[in-house]
């Protein structure tokens, strides 16, 4: 599947994500947003294309994709910014994005929220992504997403709401099986 099929910005995951849950290709589709972080903010994926580096290494404060599936398919995981398939294998995925890179940070931890909660829910107003210089990228084209109270603040918050956040063992473990409400 095409990346260019879809509202996309760089470097505005949790807007992106926002956008495709809305996206006919999930529609119908169990669907979950995770919030990949950990308590440092400092997480390390492999395979993102927008790293520098010749083994597509990005360490970020935090990453959004979205977990889908319907009952008689595996789990898959949307992540418009890796440069593995749209979408891909929940498995291979998460082993392709973050298996060998110890040293690279803390290990990740996944909040999960379904994905209607968050259409309806999510708020930012981009502050996060303006330094006293300016933007620290450019904006998307659209407005800012204002649904609810869901601010990002809240959604990186790790050790409030820890029921919904997994390691990635726990998260493997979630996934195993066929799609069912794993948050």
């Amino acid at each position: 599947m095409e990346r260019e099929a879809f509202q996309y910005q760089a470097q505005y995951c949790e807007e992106n994500i926002w956008h495709l849950c809305q996206s006919p290709h999930v529609a119908g589709e169990l669907a979950h947003v995770a919030f990949v972080s950990n308590r440092e903010a400092c997480v390390a994926l492999r395979r993102q294309r927008l790293s520098q580096r010749e083994d597509g290494v990005v360490v970020w404060d935090y990453h959004v994709i979205l977990i889908a599936g319907s009952g008689g398919t595996e789990w898959m995981i949307w992540d418009l910014d890796t440069t593995l398939p749209l979408p891909c294998e929940a498995h291979h995925y998460l082993r392709e994005s973050f298996d060998c890179l110890e040293g690279l940070g803390a290990p990740p931890a996944f909040r999960l929220i379904s994905a209607e909660a968050y259409v309806a829910g999510f708020w930012s107003d981009r502050r996060h992504m303006a330094t006293q210089r300016g933007p620290i990228a450019a904006p998307p084209s659209w407005p800012p997403i204002m649904a609810g109270s869901l601010t990002l603040e809240r959604l990186l918050d790790f050790d409030a709401d820890a029921d919904s956040v997994l390691d990635m063992e726990s998260l493997r473990q979630r996934l195993g099986g066929r799609p069912r409400q794993v948050g």
